[in-house]
């Protein structure tokens, strides 16, 4: 016993195991020497002694042998509660994670259109003449923007483990309504907007349109618009991969990012937001929330960028891997 289990001996162990050496010890002793005289005033004594001693310890020891026990199992209840306690803390903090991620969504991606209608009031303020068109304008923005809300449920669903709703949507549609969202802007930078409208009208992809317009694009083109120079462009481009799968390219030749900015820029919790060429405030949720809807789709997103250099012109490249089919509508003899 005490060589193959010192780690659960416990005192009171070790004093029984003491009183059954002695008792063996006398045992044989004894019988030696019985016929002594003197034998038989300490032998029946100390014999008497140490087995009352004997019939004391085993009760003491199987009341310490169920303590024991019972403090195993009740060691064993607190650890389960410890355990549980942690996930609900865990599941909490999710939870509360989860919340924030929306409201960053949310507070991220309506800065945009309101942008664009403060712009179109100031354009209105200082030349009152198209009041249809601007009217028009501002109904636009104020549709885009109760998308936007109905896109921060469609990110609740995807927190929830719902599934999103996704079917096809054609990519120039896509194309032409960010276009659109954007004509002012691309105006006061002079920045020249390009896409091949026959190529990207073959493409459908397996998108949420809303989330794919409000989110995706609009905060990838909102960045190259914001990190372009003055008379800059951006190129949209697409193309079926060998894997079958819809790779959209889109490219600026703005100023670039720093290598730190780009390992980090799909992380919530990385600082990488910047001021743009003309000034222009950031968040740095935008490519987080790219990435976490690209992944909701089943596709993925993948940045390349490079600064100005004496050997090499800057650029950002977005490519973004997604579900869909390529219809060409080439017409053979």
């Amino acid at each position: 016993m005490f060589k193959k289990r010192t780690s659960q001996i416990t005192p009171l162990m070790k004093f029984h195991a003491i009183v059954v050496l002695l008792l063996a010890i006398h045992t044989f002793n004894f019988a030696f020497f019985r016929m002594e005289p003197d034998a038989q005033l300490w032998g029946w004594p100390v014999a008497y002694a140490l087995y009352q001693l004997l019939a004391g310890l085993i009760p003491a020891l199987t009341i310490d042998f169920y303590y024991r026990k019972e403090e195993v199992r009740l060691q064993q209840i607190i650890e389960d509660k410890t355990n549980e306690l942690r996930h609900t803390n865990s599941d909490l903090n999710e939870a509360l994670q989860q919340k924030q991620y929306l409201f960053r969504t949310l507070t991220h991606d309506i800065s945009t259109p309101l942008s664009i209608a403060r712009m179109k009031i100031h354009m209105f303020k200082s030349n009152p003449t198209d009041v249809d068109k601007f009217i028009n304008k501002i109904s636009d923005i104020t549709l885009l923007m109760e998308q936007l809300v109905n896109q921060v449920r469609t990110f609740e669903s995807i927190q929830s483990d719902q599934k999103i709703p996704i079917q096809e949507e054609s990519l120039i549609k896509a194309i032409n309504v960010i276009e659109t969202i954007f004509e002012d802007r691309f105006q006061s930078k002079k920045i020249k907007f390009s896409y091949d409208k026959d190529e990207l009208s073959k493409y459908q992809v397996n998108v949420d349109a809303n989330s794919f317009i409000n989110s995706v694009l609009m905060n990838i083109i909102s960045n190259s618009i914001k990190f372009c120079r003055i008379g800059g462009s951006i190129k949209v481009a697409a193309f079926k991969d060998n894997s079958g799968k819809i790779k959209l390219i889109i490219e600026d030749d703005g100023i670039g990012m720093p290598e730190e900015i780009r390992t980090n820029l799909f992380d919530f919790e990385s600082k990488t937001s910047r001021r743009g060429t003309s000034n222009e405030p950031g968040t740095g949720f935008g490519a987080p929330i790219i990435k976490k809807l690209l992944h909701a789709y089943g596709g993925d997103v993948e940045v390349e960028s490079q600064e100005q250099t004496d050997d090499q012109k800057s650029f950002t490249r977005f490519t973004l891997t997604l579900h869909g089919t390529h219809h060409d509508t080439t017409q053979t003899a």
